[in-house]
């Protein structure tokens, strides 16, 4: 689980091993200046796999920056877009909650996501 900057990192781990682990909770991760890298290394991994085999949840609050929420809304598009067969993804904008309010729900909906 990681919220924010962490957040970014899971993107990160993902992307490049995502073996690494099997489940991701993913909150609010601050892509402000970095979503063209992270599209980028989706891609970079779409053109090498045909699976993306792990559980993600992934979410922010309706009141952070107008960036997080677009960010996390184009790359559930683009997972959505690729279609991998064994990718398990839910993402969650929660209403009335800030960068800082909304990291409880995080874990609490991303735990229940992960492990349904």
């Amino acid at each position: 689980m990681g919220s924010s900057l962490a957040g970014l990192f899971g993107l990160y781990a993902l992307f490049h091993h995502p073996e690494t682990f099997q489940r991701y909770i993913i909150g609010s991760p601050w892509t402000d200046k970095d979503i063209q890298q992270v599209l980028k290394l989706e891609t970079e991994y779409a053109l090498n796999h045909s699976d993306l085999p792990a559980t993600v949840f992934i979410g922010a609050g309706s009141l952070e920056p107008e960036f997080v929420v677009d960010n996390i809304l184009k790359l559930e598009k683009a997972f959505e877009n690729r279609n991998y067969p064994n990718l398990r993804l839910q993402a969650h904008i929660f209403e009335g909650e800030t960068h800082l309010s909304v990291v409880p729900h995080h874990i609490s909906r991303g735990l229940k996501a992960v492990y349904e």
